[in-house]
């Protein structure tokens, strides 16, 4: 997911020109992947780390629906909504860059506290 958002970036030509059905497919197949993980981190994970996992699993799925649907606001009469759309995208997406990187210190925290961890 982090690929996708980074190789892409969330500007407006790509919103509205370049996600084709290929790239909002495989947005898709990532956050379905996400969610299986998430669940897991939850049946097993400690607290810290399940909320985490959660928010990710939230945030993925919300900037998907964002992406699998802009292209419906490539109107003139839709460009004020396009505009608020492409500013939320952004925020969703730079929120899941930062959980993403919450996810890993969290899970490190984690493995560190019951000794799990190889040094």
């Amino acid at each position: 997911m982090r690929g996708h958002i980074a190789l892409r970036g969330l500007d407006e030509a790509t919103l509205l020109n370049e996600l084709g059905e290929e790239y909002r497919s495989r947005v898709l197949e990532d956050v379905q992947d996400l969610k299986e993980k998430a669940i897991n981190v939850a049946l097993a994970g400690p607290t810290k780390v399940t909320g985490v996992a959660m928010n990710i699993d939230r945030l993925s799925w919300e900037l998907a629906v964002i992406l699998t649907g802009v292209h419906e606001l490539n109107t003139p009469e839709r460009q004020a909504l396009r505009q608020q759309v492409e500013r939320h995208a952004a925020r969703v997406a730079s929120d899941l860059v930062e959980h993403l990187d919450k996810f890993v210190l969290s899970a490190q925290a984690a493995l560190d506290d019951d000794g799990s961890r190889r040094r």
